[in-house]
């Protein structure tokens, strides 16, 4: 834990060098020959001008190298002698690992949980390459890392680290015996805990006025004992969690620069990046956060304010900035409101200038425009620069509404006229919800479900109902004072209150045949149209969406009418008979859905019809499910050339680890698991789907496929670190528990609520 670090100026020099080298090589090779385009040199120089005085938030947009130019930087910071820790969300550890080592720095593989944390220590298990974390210049962690499931009593590994320094602090530094009760807690340790324990304290730099020595001091000081014995205290919420988290901080050892990538993701105090921040990372007192996010547009006022709070904004400035930004904030708000108005746009730009010389400091932007394929298609095409994305609108025809909802939506305009602010809030909400689906199902399946999601979408609509009355400009001046000054709840017109209920029951009296309105809504059926025409043409369609009974009956149509083309066309569907429970929550389960695309495909069938088709398909589904499982394991094992296996567990690649741990649960009693949930089963269906019901296939074609799915259901550095086998089983427990959630659901699998 020995710091050399020589100073920011010294980095900003660095960063300066880099910048010229790269130029130089790209002015004799060409774009070619230099690793960082001019923009990311141009954000090495501009990352020299600010770091030397505080941290900076990177928000470049999608595709434009933020990690490149966050490589450069830690570089810089080692080859000056400092530490950096990189987090990043996970799934994202294998392409921080490859832009590490293609910008020169060396890391271990990610750390992401609690046992791989404790692998340099383990030398009497299994002989360990892995150095102490403290000893390595740049570490890399899964924001993930602090989500230890202690439970009421944990294993004593998962939390004797802090114990264990406590005792070696108090032996060592106070001149006392250890503390009482831990001679005998210690024995039941883990030797790999003691070794951690005793490897992190000797290596404390003994210097009272170092960052380790005072991080260690002071949670020796705040540590109650015989309490931190007490395994039971150390839950997330209890009292000795945060004592656990910087003992495991000090085994980090202290960082000069803290890399966050999509550091938009710490918005609440209790995540796991905000954690991971605040009490295990530790920190020199000259430390740098370089936060990475592409997403600034999305920040709220208080997540800008704590996101700069985060890289170290002098408080001096903090009022100004605070003022920037909420001022910001406001003119984007009424611009987006009244975009002719010559008073709002200027507002906006006043505004944008005064943001822009406030964060300039700490920010750095950059977009597509400046990205020289984007340029280069504006030079040729002659167009403008955002027209290398094609954005379409879903439009929907009101002339080719059903008469019913063309009733339907006069009457809902009709509410927008009768009806004002403060009177009659379900008709306004109505009005204002009408295009989203959510407040017409409301009034007319009288609120089919009200579960978690429906009472968020309820928030939301509240909201919009009082935004829409903030932004109805003139309001006032068409009222007198007296009128327009009165809380709403004391100024009620009974005539218009009655017109109000009359527009009402006109909408409900458009669907009074007892169909489910919703599947028929205007905008899901033209989002049906757009969806089914797109895997027409075999691409796949990511929806967007809030999660909502709407979304959900989306999911529901699709599938409906997925399953009657498959039955129509004698093509394969997953599902026996259709199910008395759907996704939308209604008592009748799928049966509205499969009614409503009855309907619009015009098909002439009966639900016992659709039934008995169903049934019979599936039994010849599952005959041929079962004959293809016959030798489905040799097969594979002779693909990944193990009919015998290697002595050492550690010879085996990835995919052959978790092969040999698919073919042990195969070999395992599968008493008390149900059908169609064991890991032969599960593989089966997914290989199945990845290969088609093609019978000329060989051995290698299986083990390939096989090696897909390994590939498509983990990250691809996860396991990469399990050479002794122990944690393939792990993993491949947790991949049998995401193949179980993907091939068991309840629903066909045209679309998935994700």
């Amino acid at each position: 834990m020995h710091n050399s670090f020589t100073g920011w100026e010294s980095v900003a020099k660095r960063l300066r060098r880099y910048a010229a080298h790269q130029q130089a090589l790209e002015d004799v090779h060409g774009s070619r020959g230099s690793r960082l385009n001019s923009g990311q040199q141009a954000s090495l120089t501009a990352l020299a001008k600010r770091l030397p005085h505080n941290g900076v938030v990177i928000a470049d947009e999608v595709g434009m190298g933020k990690t490149r130019i966050a490589v450069e930087t830690a570089r810089a910071v080692i080859e000056s002698g400092g530490r950096v820790a990189v987090l990043v969300p996970p799934g994202l550890g294998f392409q921080w690992r490859d832009e590490l080592r293609d910008g020169g720095v060396d890391s271990p593989p990610i750390l992401r949980s609690l046992g791989n944390y404790f692998d340099p220590w383990k030398q009497d298990e299994t002989p360990s390459k892995l150095q102490p974390w403290f000893s390595i210049s740049a570490v890399v962690i899964s924001h993930a890392f602090t989500n230890w499931r202690l439970g009421d009593k944990p294993a004593y590994w998962r939390w004797g680290l802090l114990p264990a320094i406590y005792a070696r602090w108090q032996k060592r530094t106070q001149k006392k015996a250890v503390p009482w009760g831990y001679r005998a807690h210690e024995g039941k340790q883990e030797p790999y805990v003691n070794s951690a324990a005793e490897s992190i304290y000797e290596a404390i730099p003994k210097d009272s006025t170092g960052t380790a020595y005072r991080l260690c001091r002071e949670m020796f000081e705040t540590t109650p004992w015989p309490a931190a014995l007490d395994r039971s205290e150390y839950g997330r919420n209890s009292e000795l969690r945060p004592g656990l988290e910087r003992a495991v901080g000090l085994g980090l050892g202290v960082f000069d620069l803290v890399i966050v990538d999509e550091a938009h993701k710490s918005r609440g105090d209790d995540s796991g990046l905000s954690r991971l921040l605040d009490s295990v990372i530790q920190c020199s007192p000259s430390v740098r956060i370089l936060a990475m996010t592409a997403t600034p547009v999305e920040l709220d006022v208080s997540q800008w304010q704590k996101t700069l709070n985060r890289i170290g904004v002098d408080i001096k400035r903090q009022p100004s900035i605070n003022n920037a930004i909420t001022a910001y904030a406001t003119a984007v708000k009424r611009v987006r409101v009244s975009p002719s108005s010559s008073d709002a746009r200027r507002t906006y730009a006043e505004a944008s200038r005064a943001f822009h010389k406030e964060l300039s400091p700490f920010l750095l932007r950059r977009d597509k425009r400046e990205d020289k394929a984007v340029m280069a298609f504006a030079n040729y095409s002659g167009l403008a620069a955002n027209n290398y994305r094609k954005e379409e609108e879903i439009r929907v025809e009101t002339a080719l509404l059903t008469p019913a909802w063309r009733q339907a939506v006069c009457a809902a305009e009709a509410l927008s006229v009768v009806t004002r602010q403060g009177e009659m809030g379900q008709a306004k909400r109505l009005r204002l919800t009408m295009g989203n689906g959510h407040g017409i199902a409301a009034l007319l399946n009288n609120g089919v479900s009200n579960d978690e999601s429906d009472l968020m979408q309820q928030t939301f609509d509240a909201t919009l109902q009082a935004e829409d009355a903030n932004d109805e400009e003139g309001a006032k001046d068409s009222e007198s004072d007296d009128t327009a000054n009165a809380p709403p709840e004391t100024y009620t017109d009974p005539k218009r209150a009655q017109r109000g209920q009359w527009w009402l029951a006109a909408m409900a009296q458009a669907f009074n045949d007892g169909s489910d309105c919703l599947f028929e809504h205007p905008a899901l059926l033209a989002c049906v149209k757009a969806i089914e025409a797109a895997t027409e043409s075999g691409e796949k369609v990511l929806v967007f969406g809030r999660f909502t009974q709407p979304l959900r009956a989306l999911v529901d149509l699709l599938n409906a009418r997925e399953m009657l083309r498959c039955l129509q066309n004698g093509r394969p569907w997953p599902q026996a008979k259709i199910h008395d429970a759907g996704l939308t929550g209604s008592d009748q389960g799928e049966r509205p859905a499969v009614l409503a695309a009855l309907r619009q495909l015009n098909f002439a069938l009966s639900l016992t019809e659709i039934d008995a088709a169903l049934g019979r398909q599936y039994k010849d589904l599952e005959n041929f499910r079962e004959r293809w499982r016959v030798g489905l394991v040799e097969h594979i094992a002779e693909g990944l050339d193990m009919t015998c296996e290697p002595a050492a567990v550690s010879q085996m690649s990835k995919v052959q680890q978790l092969f040999s741990e698919f073919r042990k649960s195969t070999n395992a009693s599968s008493d008390g698991i149900p059908d169609g949930h064991n890991a032969l089963t599960l593989v089966s269906k997914a290989l199945l789907e990845l290969m088609g019901d093609s019978d000329d296939v060989t051995p290698a074609d299986f083990a390939a496929a096989f090696e897909q799915l390994v590939n498509a259901l983990t990250d691809r550095d996860e396991g990469e670190q399990d050479g002794d086998g122990v944690k393939a089983a792990e993993l491949w427990s947790e991949l049998e528990g995401r193949l179980n959630e993907e091939y068991n659901r309840p629903q066909g699998g045209f679309a998935r609520l994700m």
